[in-house]
């Protein structure tokens, strides 16, 4: 989602939509400053619509968010990258499909976005099991979504086919959602510590023993 996230908002930025300002490094100046504003009011206006769901709000919205154009980043962490994409997607259906400045490429990229936000919403809504009208729907917008981002190297990462195997086998796994492991990547920190200056010949007893200690 964050590469995807990444394409969107730097397709924005070569497109010249927030703003130009001569440069490529003062365009990105420019539309930082614009998105900041941009989001403030989107953050702003989802609170009032009294949705059930919240979003995590980017804070520190800035030029260096996204790196140099040389080397294209996306700094967001993992929620605010959901609202951010959120957002894009708000901004592409109410301004910049009509506008046509997008070339044909950037615009496949938000229909792709679009159908990554269904698929997060119809995965939200179905529970822990899925049945088999369930899965189609899914793999329905995934297939579209592959489909409408092929031709974008950067997006073509080992996901793609993970998520794959993830809904084919979800009437025997269930829902992701039930099963995701966000509470032990928190342990990565730890586990990292652990492994520093072990002994490859008794590894796996040591990082064991010695993680109860970091916790």
């Amino acid at each position: 989602m964050k590469d995807l996230c990444r394409e969107l908002a730097w397709a924005t930025i070569d497109a010249g939509l927030w703003g130009t300002a001569g440069t490529v490094e003062h365009n990105l100046e420019v539309a930082a400053i614009a998105m900041k504003h941009g989001l403030h009011g989107f953050y702003t206006e989802w609170k009032e619509t009294g949705l059930n769901s919240t979003l995590t709000e980017i804070h520190a919205m800035s030029a260096k968010l996204f790196g140099t154009n040389s080397d294209r980043k996306l700094r967001t962490k993992g929620a605010e990258t959901w609202g951010f994409l959120l957002f894009l997607v708000h901004m592409f259906n109410r301004r910049w499909k009509i506008q046509g400045r997008l070339q044909r490429e950037s615009v496949r990229l938000f229909e792709a976005a679009e159908c990554m936000i269904k698929l997060c919403y119809r995965m939200d809504n179905i529970g822990r099991k899925f049945c088999d009208s369930d899965i189609d729907e899914c793999l329905e917008h995934w297939k579209r979504f592959c489909s409408l981002t092929r031709h974008c190297e950067r997006l073509l990462t080992p996901k793609r086919h993970i998520l794959w195997h993830m809904l084919q086998r979800a009437a025997f796994l269930g829902n992701p959602l039930f099963y995701a492991n966000w509470t032990d990547e928190g342990l990565n920190r730890v586990l990292k510590g652990a492994c520093r200056e072990q002994s490859q010949v008794t590894f796996e007893e040591c990082v064991l023993l010695s993680m109860p200690f970091l916790v």
